[in-house]
């Protein structure tokens, strides 16, 4: 609960012990604000919550239902986000990593299995397969929205490459697979 949100509540709290504020002509969202504020700062039963908003203890049944809800919600997409933020970011690291190394063969490993990866969890579109030789899209590829068209032209080594790039460092790693 933001200080905004907590200064909120306890003013309406206020409000209602003082009766300047009778508890019935709070909107829903108001009421709410409240409940929240009693059950986690006051650590309020439902009962006691109830008789100090005037209202039925089912009312604030079905208030309680609905914060968890919007809590529950809301830190399953952030915590989401942030995996899935976190799980690129280390990709593209290890990728650069791998680059430098002159791993080539192994940074499109670690590529592949990102790119699968996002599928799975329903960030990425799975699209026809036939952008490059090897049958797979490059992160540039996913990155511009399935397009040929990359969002950025840069070195290799930096971990971001056009499918061209890309396509030379295949056919460099299967010569130099083939000579050893």
């Amino acid at each position: 609960m933001s200080d905004k949100t907590l200064q909120y509540a306890t003013d309406i709290l206020s409000k209602i012990q003082s009766k300047q504020i009778d508890p019935d002509q709070l909107t829903t969202e108001q009421r709410r604000i409240v409940v929240r504020f009693l059950f986690h700062d006051r650590k309020m039963t439902k009962t006691e919550m109830a008789e100090v908003l005037k209202v039925a203890r089912s009312t604030i049944y079905e208030d309680r239902k609905a914060i968890d809800r919007e809590e529950v919600g809301a830190t399953f997409i952030v915590d989401e986000i942030e995996m899935v933020k976190d799980l690129v970011s280390s990709a593209e690291v290890a990728i650069a990593r791998l680059f430098r190394k002159g791993k080539e063969k192994e940074a499109f490993d670690v590529q592949d299995k990102l790119i699968d990866r996002l599928q799975t969890l329903g960030y990425v579109k799975r699209v026809a397969q036939e952008h490059n030789l090897r049958g797979q899209i490059s992160l540039l590829e996913v990155l511009g929205l399935g397009t040929n068209q990359p969002t950025r032209s840069t070195d290799a080594s930096e971990g971001f490459f056009t499918p061209e790039n890309e396509r030379r460092l295949v056919a460099d790693q299967d010569r130099s697979d083939q000579g050893h």
